[in-house]
């Protein structure tokens, strides 16, 4: 199995750390020099945000930036969390227990508390977080991290006092840094194609040929001549071996969003190549079916519904009119 590329502790210092060159292969360069800069004008500072094109690839550089902060204290004098909800939602119970108890502590020096997934919180719930983040004891740090900023509510935006927005590396500089690991080039462009911004998953995937295989498989499947619950279960199959690998719940929870939008976007441009062939009114209202069905899938994933409902229901919605043409596969 390859080493995470993004993989990072708490407690090590950022120069010379294997993890921070590994986070510095998955981003660019003037990324990596933003995050400095918001370590470095933080230090005096009660929130910061930093907004990536991915949770995974946000809550690496979010500890980034803690680790930056802390770099020069002594490690008994600072404590440096990260806080992640359990599911797609954070609860409240969740947030009292990882993020409003820790930062009630007086330490020693400093509490940084690194907060993934932070747009993953309700309205209720994130107002609920609102006195602490806005009036923290002692000399808590929040980090929040998030893929757009936007969606936080704007009364703990307002409170950050300063965003780093981070980009990946080009896709080849992440498939270099795989194979640097040992793992097949092959399977490292397989790998960080269906993965996507989730950098923590294209790492377990390319080392796991079995999961890897599954999610190719899937990937390939057809939108139109798969039966909607074979495709279902399949893709749920699949990213269960990643989960079960070695991944995490949360990483295979994760894993299925960005499978599943990889898929969409290819079943998208499927239907779209199919218009200049379109000769009938019958196919014409067919393909733009399924266009609005992939169109409602994408809402329904950025919404967090479950992924295995957003599917089952995809599927079913453009299965209800299919076309079959010459050479299509007629699997049931």
């Amino acid at each position: 199995m390859p080493t995470d590329p993004i993989a990072a502790t708490s407690s090590a210092p950022a120069t010379g750390d294997p993890a921070a060159a590994a986070l510095a292969a998955v981003l660019d360069a003037e990324s990596i020099a933003a995050l400095d800069r918001l370590a470095d004008g933080s230090r005096s500072s009660s929130l910061v945000i930093v907004e990536a094109p991915g949770d995974d690839v946000a809550v690496a550089a979010g500890t980034h930036v803690a680790r930056r902060v802390v770099a020069d204290a002594d490690t008994r004098t600072v404590d440096v969390r990260v806080a992640a909800p359990g599911g797609d939602r954070w609860q409240v119970a969740e947030v009292d227990e990882q993020i409003v108890a820790p930062a009630r502590l007086v330490p020693i020096e400093r509490t940084v508390i690194v907060v993934a997934a932070a747009a993953a919180m309700t309205r209720s719930t994130a107002e609920h977080l609102l006195k602490t983040v806005e009036e923290p004891s002692g000399r808590a740090l929040f980090v929040f991290c998030v893929t757009d900023a936007a969606t936080l509510l704007t009364t703990i935006r307002g409170r950050a006092s300063a965003t780093a927005r981070v980009e990946l590396a080009p896709a080849t500089a992440r498939i270099d840094a795989l194979v640097a690991t040992g793992v097949d080039r092959a399977d490292a462009v397989e790998a960080v194609t269906l993965a996507g911004a989730n950098a923590t998953f294209a790492a377990g995937l390319a080392g796991d040929r079995t999961a890897l295989d599954a999610l190719r498989t899937v990937a390939a499947a057809p939108l139109r001549v798969d039966h909607p619950t074979t495709a279902a279960v399949h893709l749920a199959a699949a990213i269960d071996q990643v989960a079960a690998a070695g991944a995490g719940r949360a990483a295979g929870k994760a894993a299925a969003r960005t499978v599943t939008r990889t898929v969409i976007a290819r079943w998208r441009n499927e239907e779209r190549a199919r218009i200049p062939a379109i000769s009938t009114p019958a196919e014409y209202r067919d393909v733009r079916k399924a266009l609005e069905a992939l169109d409602a899938a994408e809402w329904e994933l950025a919404g967090f519904a479950p992924v295995k409902v957003v599917l089952a229901a995809l599927l079913s919605r453009v299965t209800l009119r299919r076309i079959r043409r010459p050479g299509d596969d007629l699997r049931p």
